[in-house]
């Protein structure tokens, strides 16, 4: 079974990067907008876009997939492969790991178990 999971990375208006897991507090629309919920609860929601963003918060797939150190591997997400450091991203329906300067690798053709997260692009 797939596990489809996301999680919401923004900038706050004081500078502070901010990653958001699985947080009741947000949804996505239909339009794919994120919202957050204002309200006192869930029984009294007050959806809103979020107000305290310097820029439009950037939502990322979780890839199915954990690293050599049992850690979700996560669209944005930077790996370790052997000598190569790369960035995954969501392309043409499937992840790859964006080399740079090489050839772009699907995800599911490299060996997960040498696969390390040494990072993300917002480098929280």
């Amino acid at each position: 079974m797939n596990i489809i999971k996301f999680r919401i990375c923004y900038t706050a208006q004081n500078g502070e990067k901010r990653m958001i897991y699985d947080d009741n507090r947000y949804l996505i629309g239909l339009n794919g907008e994120i919202y957050e919920n204002y309200g006192l609860d869930w029984k009294t929601p007050m959806w809103e876009v979020p107000y305290d963003v310097a820029n439009p918060p950037i939502l990322q797939h979780f890839t199915g997939c954990h690293d050599k150190n049992k850690k979700e591997i996560w669209e944005g997400d930077e790996i370790r492969y052997g000598h190569q450091i790369g960035t995954v991203e969501f392309f043409a329906g499937s992840f790859i790991c964006n080399w740079g300067d090489q050839t772009d690798d699907n995800l599911g053709h490299l060996m997960i178990d040498k696969i390390e997260v040494v990072g993300n692009i917002f480098k929280v």
